[in-house]
């Protein structure tokens, strides 16, 4: 009896709340993960009224670094 593919997936590496997968190095830069909904530290998710979703950043002390297109862009803003 053949296995119906269980077991047979990719490793899987880090996933954020909602299960997609997580970038942990962009532009030679580690990106710090957390356990918040986005899975990226200093990184939080705005939904607009339009259903568009952004995504904010802050850096230390809480400095707001502003809004990003995508978790990533945001978690890289914050690992500068």
């Amino acid at each position: 009896m053949e296995a119906s593919g269980a077991g047979h997936e990719a490793a899987a590496g880090p996933r954020n709340k909602n299960g997609q997968p997580l970038v942990t190095e962009a532009e030679g830069l580690r990106l710090h993960l957390s356990d918040n909904s986005t899975g990226y530290k200093g990184v939080f998710e705005n939904s607009l009224a339009n259903g568009t979703k952004r995504f904010g950043a802050k850096g230390a002390n809480d400095t707001y670094l502003g809004m990003f297109d995508t978790a990533v862009e945001a978690a890289l803003a914050a690992a500068r």
